[in-house]
């Protein structure tokens, strides 16, 4: 026996005792941490719009930001965001008027239209208070009585009465303040989320966190980075999102002050090996992948039309789906071309799939394949005639052969196009329509109008998830895997689950 095992067989009494203590403190905290809906904190997180900050509270350990859509937490020891509070998470009403908190962390409060709620940090639960604790209350603007002395990042000015403007000559108030434990002021603003000035500086640092826009219609996943686009359907405010997920910093690109970028409402994203590029409601934007360089194409130079619905890239060829026919563009050449074809000529395009030697599409005339070696265009009426019908989504199985989400159905297809699978909305469903699908080895992911369905392959079972569970809202447009997680974009916000929770376990 040598000294390292000497050692462990002489300690192993003391430490075995300590470790199972620490196992059942560890299970009595857990125990604590499962909501009532069964799930653990970190399993629903949602990213919203938080730019635009009502209240701040300063505890011992976190600072917290009361936005229109939640709340943002800094902690102030690791100088990190922790994941934010929604109403995924429980939050009764994420509209907050007024924040408040105990010095040591222990409850958060809130004011919102909805009443007044307070947040247990231990047990992790939200619950109705009567009384807002105003005496709580940590806003104090006095702290930054003579604004214009202080110096904001390139870019930006700091103007009088307590306002950041930025080179396109937008004002942004600062309407809360508040210093927190180590000395720092942080700042509230409206529209440029969270602000700090160190101790004792005159340096005003901008956090960029969260989305630009809550309403997300489509995400791309490269490698550590994200990319989040859509529309907000009810203001004249867009951007894409990208967020660097292991840096944990957001970058927000406006189409409005970039004349090479046509429109930021985006309906599809795609990868290539030098850029990304996105379909819009008014043209085709190509983006270098740091961000530097933008260009687009529109019509009458490129398109017959100006919507842009989808994209699908095949080696050197990028295709470009539209709600008037199909086009192409040869990425390296730079040059566009329409691929014609009668059936195809006045169809929208809602999604493509390049598949061995062939293009899969789902349009509002059917599936159809397209045949590189011949260059001809065929419509299937398989799968009980289903896929003539309008088709949303085509996506590749993990085994074999394709899957197809229509306005009646989603079939698996061999490669041999023989049905394997078929699932009626009627009955899968409840009657939703799948706007997007995902494919595992175990699971069937469906977005849909009211949430997300599950199909367990092994079990052959169907689950349903919604805002019950966790989900910001259940109109889900995209889908993107992430390991053990899985992101959801919806109308309000992305949704991130951990599927695959140990703790938790597979269902609940």
């Amino acid at each position: 026996m040598n000294s390292i095992h000497r050692k462990f067989a002489l300690n192993k009494f003391v430490i075995m005792p300590a470790l199972f203590l620490m196992t059942i403190l560890f299970m009595q905290a857990d125990t604590y941490a499962q909501n009532t809906r069964g799930y653990y904190p970190e399993d629903w997180v949602s990213y919203t719009n938080m730019r635009y900050v009502r209240s701040i509270a300063s505890g011992f350990n976190n600072i917290y930001f009361g936005t229109t859509e939640g709340i943002m937490v800094y902690d102030i020891d690791f100088r990190q965001w922790l994941d934010p509070m929604t109403e995924s998470d429980g939050l009764p009403d994420q509209n907050i008027r007024l924040l408040a908190v105990e010095p040591d962390d222990s409850r958060v409060y809130v004011n919102t239209p909805s009443g007044i709620f307070m947040y247990e940090t231990v047990f992790k639960e939200w619950s109705r208070a009567n009384v807002f604790p105003s005496h709580l209350v940590d806003d104090n603007m006095s702290l930054i009585s003579n604004f214009q002395k202080y110096i904001p990042p390139t870019g930006y000015h700091a103007m009088s009465p307590n306002i950041i403007q930025d080179e396109e000559l937008r004002d942004y108030p600062v309407v809360s303040a508040a210093r927190g434990q180590n000395g720092d002021i942080w700042l509230g603003t409206w529209g440029l989320g969270a602000g700090r000035i160190e101790s004792y500086g005159i340096e005003i640092d901008l956090f960029e966190y969260g989305l630009f826009s809550s309403s997300i219609y489509t995400m791309l996943r490269r490698g550590e980075t994200f990319y989040f686009g859509g529309r907000n359907e009810f203001g004249s405010e867009n951007a894409l999102t990208v967020w660097q997920s292991k840096e944990d910093t957001w970058k927000y690109y406006e189409s409005r002050y970039n004349d090479r970028f046509v429109s930021d409402k985006i309906n599809d994203i795609e990868d290539t090996e030098k850029y990304i590029f996105m379909a819009t409601d008014f043209g085709l934007v190509r983006m270098n992948h740091d961000g530097s360089g933008f260009k687009s194409y529109y019509q009458p130079n490129s398109f017959a039309t100006d919507l842009i619905l989808s994209l699908e890239q095949d080696d050197n060829d990028l295709f470009i789906g539209t709600d008037n026919g199909l086009y192409v563009l040869d990425i390296k050449g730079d040059s566009i071309q329409f691929m014609g074809g009668q059936m195809l000529a006045t169809a929208a395009i809602f999604d493509m799939l390049a598949y061995k030697d062939d293009l899969w599409i789902g349009s509002d005339y059917g599936t159809v394949r397209y045949d590189s070696r011949t260059n001809r265009f065929y419509r299937y009426s398989t799968a009980g005639g289903v896929l003539l019908g309008i088709t949303f989504d085509v996506e590749a199985d993990t085994r074999d052969g394709l899957w197809f989400a229509t306005e009646d159905a989603i079939v698996w297809m061999s490669d041999q196009f023989v049905e394997q699978e078929r699932f009626y909305n009627e009955a899968a469903l409840d009657g939703y329509n799948p706007n997007r699908l995902l494919v595992t080895e175990r699971y069937l992911w469906v977005a849909t109008d009211y949430g997300v369905y599950r199909y367990d392959r092994m079990k052959h079972y169907w689950k349903h998830f919604t805002t019950e569970d966790g989900l910001i809202d259940n109109l889900v447009y995209d889908l993107v895997l992430d390991g053990d997680y899985l992101w959801m974009a919806t109308s309000r916000g992305v949704t991130r689950y951990y599927w695959n929770n140990p703790i938790r376990g597979e269902d609940i």
